[in-house]
């Protein structure tokens, strides 16, 4: 398992702290509304950064294979979110690292409780993580939804969006630390590095 508690967080960090060019973004807070009445928001996991996009709620399909640049495949792992990756993803693309660590941390709080789950998602959870080796892992650009009972592309819910708001949380207190420590180690004062600026590889 890439274990999104050790240093390895910090290219997830890097990842929230850009957008899709590179650029530097605040991390907090997302916002959820959506452009336009019948728009929804789902978030993006590219090989630069991770984004809030838009797409249209009635006919999500389009948008997320224009995200994708495929034909959209399912993992199937959570019942009420999915992580939507192209048919031809590991074929045709290289480990996304970002997302398979945001992944693996959804993963472990469902284990863990800190996610809401019902007992067989739990049960799921716990089993892939038992097995490191054949954890799933993405490959190529990731589309993060909601999904209905049929695993059909619904808005995101209150649940996934307090715990993604969490994980931002969670990663810019990780981040502000990290800038303190490396300020006090050489002797500058923490401002120097720009504040929000910072882009941690």
């Amino acid at each position: 398992m890439i274990n999104p508690s050790s240093d390895e967080l910090m290219d997830l960090l890097a990842a929230f702290s850009t957008d899709e060019e590179g650029n530097p973004t605040s991390p907090m807070p997302p916002r959820w509304d959506a452009e336009g009445p019948d728009a929804m928001r789902a978030i993006k996991v590219g090989s630069t950064g991770i984004g809030l996009i838009d797409m249209s709620s009635t006919e999500p399909w389009p948008g997320i294979f224009d995200h994708l640049g495929d034909i959209p495949n399912p993992m199937r792992h959570f019942r009420t979110v999915e992580f939507r990756v192209g048919d031809n993803s590991i074929a045709a693309h290289p480990l996304n690292v970002g997302a398979t660590r945001l992944l693996h941390r959804l993963l472990v709080d469902t284990r863990a409780e800190a996610f809401p789950a019902t007992t067989d998602e739990r049960r799921h959870a716990t089993e892939l993580l038992s097995r490191p080796e054949t954890l799933p892992v993405i490959h190529g650009p990731c589309v993060i939804t909601g999904a209905d009972q049929d695993g059909e592309p619904v808005a995101l819910d209150e649940d996934f969006r307090r715990w993604f708001e969490k994980v931002v949380e969670d990663l810019a207190e990780f981040r502000t630390a990290l800038l303190a420590a490396l300020a006090r180690a050489i002797n500058v004062p923490p401002e120097a590095f720009g504040g929000d600026s910072i882009i941690i590889l």
